[in-house]
């Protein structure tokens, strides 16, 4: 299946008809939206950079998008993900993460009833909140992962109190080094995208692993920090996807103009990078992975207000340019977070 890149933003939201493949783009002008998810029906979880949730959903009216719940929280939001799945409060949960608090659950219909629930994550020696940076559901949606510095934790959503489990990633004792190298993957744990079986997580300091679901036990480790890859440099890992098959993952970077594939049959070996992104910038500039009828496409926005599309770009190998691309603001607004969804 294929996605239709003329396809307006009011189109993508006709409540009589939606089209096969509906995508929303969050713009700087669109209350400076930092990210933005789908979630199980259909509606759209977005954090702006006034520390606020928002749920939106179809207004009625012919391209036009209404808040239907909206919460603000007090300390900077990290990390905001919607739980794949309706649960037994029969409605869309999030989680969320804010500096110096637990990691909270919230019913994204009615935020006014409260906390859903509450998951404690705090360093067992100096008991500060670990605060974690990213936060993935398990596919099942009865678990979750967290990634903070130097170490990720399992949560069972029915248990409030600790984690299940805890793995260190990385440090910088002697323990966890070789020869004067990193062993582990080091760093402040900020993207993490699960499969099955295995997940995979990437680092500030530009490491990347990935790891059993199971015993949370490290499977390979690598680090992007490679002098002669001048052209895939850059800032710290933001997003990590995988592809479709599961034998290939995408990351990108702050600063960087291109998004690395990476091959984890042969141990997380660079065979590709897709050029020309344009998101050189700190902020985080996200991506999504569009199954389609013959494989599967990426779709990255940048700074220039570009959709851009890479068609089948795990069948590459080298620098990749995008097949195809699409103005989405004429006044050149960042296309910051992204969502794709196939229906």
């Amino acid at each position: 299946m294929s996605f239709d890149l003329s396809l307006s933003a009011a189109e993508a939201f006709l409540p009589e008809a939606p089209p096969s493949n509906p995508a929303f783009y969050g713009s700087t002008h669109a209350r400076s939206r930092d990210s933005v998810r789908w979630t199980p029906t259909n509606h759209i979880l977005s954090t702006t950079a006034h520390n606020e949730i928002r749920l939106l959903g179809p207004s009625g009216d012919i391209g036009e998008l209404k808040d239907v719940s909206e919460i603000r929280s007090s300390e900077p939001i990290y990390a905001c993900e919607p739980c794949p799945i309706l649960t037994e409060y029969e409605n869309a949960v999030f989680l969320y993460s804010a500096r110096e608090h637990h990691i909270q659950l919230r019913n994204a219909y009615d935020p006014e009833m409260g906390l859903v629930a509450s998951y404690r994550y705090t360093n067992p020696t100096t008991e500060a909140f670990m605060s974690p940076r990213s936060l993935c559901f398990t596919p099942d949606g009865f678990h979750f992962l967290a990634g903070a510095k130097n170490e990720i934790a399992l949560f069972d959503l029915k248990d409030q109190f600790n984690p299940v489990s805890t793995y260190v990633t990385g440090g910088r004792n002697r323990s966890m080094h070789m020869g004067g190298l990193p062993t582990g993957v080091r760093g402040l744990v900020t993207a993490i995208a699960c499969q099955e079986q295995t997940f995979a997580i990437g680092t500030f300091e530009r490491h990347v692993g990935l790891y059993d679901m199971r015993s949370m036990g490290p499977i390979v480790n690598f680090t992007l920090d490679v002098p002669s890859r001048q052209e895939t440099n850059g800032r710290g890992v933001s997003q990590i996807k995988w592809s479709p098959c599961g034998n290939f993952l995408y990351l990108a970077e702050r600063c960087s103009d291109g998004i690395c594939v990476m091959d984890v049959r042969s141990g997380g070996q660079l065979i590709s990078w897709l050029a020309g992104r344009r998101a050189g910038t700190m902020m985080r500039l996200e991506f999504d992975v569009v199954p389609t009828s013959d494989g599967h496409e990426v779709w990255a926005g940048g700074v220039d207000g570009k959709l851009r599309v890479w068609s089948n770009p795990h069948r590459g190998t080298g620098s990749q340019t995008f097949s195809s691309t699409c103005q989405m603001f004429e006044d050149n607004g960042k296309i910051l977070p992204m969502g794709c969804r196939q229906h």
